[in-house]
């Protein structure tokens, strides 16, 4: 009997607290440029955000398979 398989993606959150900050300000100042060097780091496959006033999120999800070491 086959059961359902364990499979890791790895995924990493990054919060950037921007005090003062409209999201649309965040989006030019802090969350395109770090989706840009996100993207750059070996085994990311999707950089997903979202930019609110005051605060930015990046989650990097990794290739499947990718150790969690790997992907810190």
């Amino acid at each position: 009997r086959e059961e359902e398989p364990q499979i890791s993606v790895p995924m990493v959150d990054i919060f950037v607290r921007a005090d003062g900050l409209k999201a649309d300000d965040a989006v030019k100042l802090i969350t395109e440029p770090l989706e840009t060097i996100v993207k750059g780091i070996d085994g990311v496959e999707h950089v997903y955000s979202q930019s609110r006033d005051d605060q930015v999120m990046v989650t990097a999800r990794f290739v499947v398979g990718t150790s969690s070491d790997a992907a810190v």
